[in-house]
């Protein structure tokens, strides 16, 4: 449901600011995701859309173990 609402709000703002490549900000990281990362995620209890700060130091452990499973 909020995929359209924001391609349709996107699409007018770089129609009004223009668009250009993302580049990450001084100090910030730019990080990808291999696709089985979102089955470890799974597996360790973490829904995979949840922000990181909501996430348990005893749900990182899990995915710490899931993901020494490799």
């Amino acid at each position: 449901m909020c995929g359209p609402v924001f391609n349709e709000f996107m699409k007018e703002a770089v129609k009004k600011y223009g668009g250009g490549p993302f580049r990450v900000p001084p100090g910030g990281h730019f990080i990808s995701f291999a696709p089985e990362i979102e089955a470890k995620l799974e597996e360790a209890g973490i829904d995979p859309t949840a922000r990181a700060e909501t996430v348990s130091l005893e749900g990182f452990c899990a995915l710490a173990r899931a993901l020494d499973k490799r």
